[in-house]
């Protein structure tokens, strides 16, 4: 399976690197960002233990960021955190608000080193990234989709049966 980078794999490699000593940091200001946004979002993380979810949000990128030459581990881990997400109930729609705190916070952790093309390709990592985990998202729907019928399907039968 091929994988199409629209995005400097090297450029972002480098770029996180000199976050991720910060990364506990910089997922605390992408969230700060993400509610400054969208304060609605407040709710859906009302429930959310932060400390614990910025270790997982590091701990995903680290692994996302550190697989850029294996795409086809990279599809499988980015699919199974559409699945998760899924789970918890993100959805997509908020996907551009996520984008835009996410660019917001690298900027915030680059200072002078931020430019357009280092945007760019984190721009396009973004959108990379959002694509396998859509996936993902996708199938855990059709999945659940599947389950139902099937349940109906199975409470169907036995009515049949009992009549």
């Amino acid at each position: 399976m091929v994988i199409n980078y629209r995005f400097d794999t090297q450029a972002i490699k480098e770029s996180f690197y000199r976050i991720e000593p910060n990364l506990t940091n910089f997922w605390r200001t992408f969230f700060d960002n993400v509610f400054i946004i969208e304060p609605d979002m407040q709710k859906l993380f009302r429930h959310v233990d932060f400390e614990n979810l910025n270790a997982l949000a590091s701990r995903a990128m680290t692994i996302a960021v550190k697989n850029l030459n294996q795409p086809s581990y990279l599809k499988y881990y980015l699919r199974g955190l559409g699945e998760y997400q899924f789970k918890v109930d993100i959805s997509e729609v908020y996907f551009p608000v996520f984008e835009q705190a996410f660019l917001e916070a690298l900027e915030t952790y680059h200072l002078n080193s931020w430019n357009q093309e280092l945007e760019n390709n984190w721009r396009e990592f973004f959108h990379f990234a959002f694509d396998l985990i859509s996936d993902g998202m996708t199938d855990a729907t059709l999945r659940r989709e599947f389950e139902e019928f099937m349940e109906a399907q199975e409470k169907l039968d036995n009515y049949k049966k009992a009549a």
